[in-house]
């Protein structure tokens, strides 16, 4: 499932949506990677852009080399 109601309450406590690890992830990079979808669909609503990390990875390309369609459709 992704752990949906502890990203919804930190959003709603403010957390910064884009945030980046140390390389360069965001929550949406791990969402995508791992198939969370709903968690995906809440962070694109909460205004997460599928920026590049340090590797020059996007989310996108994290669901694409994991097979995960459902969150390829999402991001594209």
């Amino acid at each position: 499932m992704g752990h949906i109601k502890t990203v919804q309450r930190l959003l709603e406590l403010g957390a910064d949506v884009n945030c980046k690890e140390k390389l360069g992830p965001t929550a949406l990079h791990f969402a995508a990677g791992n198939g969370h979808s709903e968690v995906v669909k809440l962070l694109l609503r909460a205004g997460a852009t599928d920026t590049p990390d340090q590797d020059g990875k996007r989310a996108l390309d994290k669901a694409r080399a994991n097979s995960h369609r459902e969150v390829e459709q999402l991001l594209n």
